[in-house]
C-alpha cells in the first residue's frame, strides 16, 4: 500500500497527541509511505543490507563498478558490517538512570552508529565524507526520500531549541553551523546536517541525553527519527543499485524470507 503525501500528513497529524510515543508511529507511516522501496519494508527483518545477499550471489567476474558503485568489494562489506551493527543496536544498559534518560541515549548511539555507517555508504558511492561536501552529496540522493517529516520532528520535539543551542555553542565548523541552522529555520531539509552535528559533539564527549535541560524524551524522538530515516536510505538505495543491475541484465534478485 502508497499512502498519498496528504493523507500520510494526515494520519501523523492525527496521531500526534500520542507523545511521547508518536514518533514510532511516524516512522512507521514514513516507511509505508516508501514503500515502494521493498529495502524499506523488509530493513527491520534483515540484518545489514537488504540486498546484500543478491549482491554476494552474482557471479564474481562482475566487479562493484560495473553494477554501478564506486569502490572495491571490500568496501561493500564493510558497509554490511556497519549497517548491521546498527540494526541489530537494541540499546544500553545503566543503572541509576531514568528510561527516559535511558531512551536518550539510546537514541545518541543510535546516531552515532548511523553516522558511522552513512561515511561508509560514502565510500561505496564516491561521495565525499568531509563536510560541507558530504552534505552537498547526499542531499540529492535523500531528497527522494523526503526527509520533510523527519526535520518537522527535530523543530517540533526540540520546543524551547534547547538541543539546537546547545549544538550551536559546541560546534566549530562554519559550514555545518550555517546548514544546521538553515535546517532549524526551514530553509534546507539536508538532515544529513543534524545527523553530522549531533554525530560530531556526541562523539566529543558533550552531548548527553539531558543537555542544557533538554528533555530526554526530545533527544529520543529526534535522534531515532533522524537514525531510522538514513538507515532507510542507505539501505534502499543498495537495492536500488543491486536490483537495477539485475533487471538490465535479467538476472532474477533473491528473494528475502
Amino acid at each position: 500500500m502508497t499512502l498519498s503525501s496528504a493523507c500520510w500528513e494526515e494520519q501523523i497529524l492525527k496521531n500526534r497527541q500520542w507523545w511521547p510515543f508518536n514518533w514510532l508511529y511516524e516512522n512507521q507511516i514514513r516507511y509505508t509511505y516508501m514503500a515502494g522501496q521493498r529495502a524499506l519494508r523488509d530493513r527491520d527483518n534483515v540484518m545489514g543490507l537488504t540486498a546484500f545477499k543478491t549482491f554476494c550471489s552474482l557471479p564474481q567476474r562482475i566487479k562493484p563498478k560495473t553494477i554501478g558503485f564506486a569502490c572495491d568489494t571490500g568496501s561493500i562489506n564493510r558497509l554490511h558490517a556497519r549497517m548491521s551493527l546498527v540494526k541489530s543496536f537494541r540499546g544500553i544498559q545503566l543503572e541509576g538512570y531514568s528510561a527516559q534518560t535511558v531512551q536518550g541515549y539510546n537514541a545518541l548511539f543510535r546516531v552515532f552508529l548511523t553516522h558511522s555507517a552513512l561515511e561508509g555508504f560514502c565510500n561505496v558511492y564516491g561521495y565525499n565524507r568531509s563536510w560541507p561536501k558530504m552534505g552537498q552529496d547526499l542531499t540529492p540522493v535523500i531528497a527522494p526520500y523526503n526527509p520533510a517529516p523527519v526535520l518537522r520532528i527535530f523543530r517540533e520535539r526540540d520546543t524551547q531549541d534547547k538541543l539546537y543551542a546547545f549544538l550551536q555553542r559546541h560546534l566549530t565548523g562554519k559550514s555545518l553551523l550555517r546548514d544546521l541552522k538553515d535546517c532549524k529555520e526551514c530553509t534546507s531539509d539536508n538532515i544529513v546536517a543534524i545527523s553530522a552535528a549531533m554525530r560530531h559533539v556526541f562523539a566529543h564527549g558533550v552531548l548527553t541525553a539531558n543537555a542544557n535541560d533538554m528533555n530526554p524524551r526530545a533527544a529520543a524522538a529526534i535522534g531515532t527519527g533522524v537514525a531510522d530515516f538514513l538507515v532507510g536510505v542507505i539501505d534502499a538505495e543498495f537495492t536500488r543499485t543491486v536490483e537495477s543491475y539485475c533487471a538490465k541484465t535479467g538476472i532474477a534478485p533473491l528473494q528475502q524470507p
